[in-house]
């Protein structure tokens, strides 16, 4: 679930009363740039998610 951060947090209470696991990302950006936290979220799993992150390589500097 990706909730703004000035929005109500009804929908994640009531789910979390009735013990049902929510994953909440509270979002600060703008409008342009969800559509990438979308993609980057709708992995099938956490694991998954996790080892795209660890395989991505780190930059190297240049600065010798």
């Amino acid at each position: 679930m990706i909730r703004k951060i000035e929005t109500y947090d009804w929908l994640e209470r009531r789910l979390q009363e009735k013990q049902v696991q929510v994953d909440t990302f509270s979002f600060a950006g703008d409008y342009y740039s969800l559509p990438n936290l979308i993609l980057l979220l709708s992995r099938p799993s956490r694991l998954e998610l996790l080892m795209e992150i660890l395989e991505t390589p780190l930059p190297v500097r240049d600065d010798k």
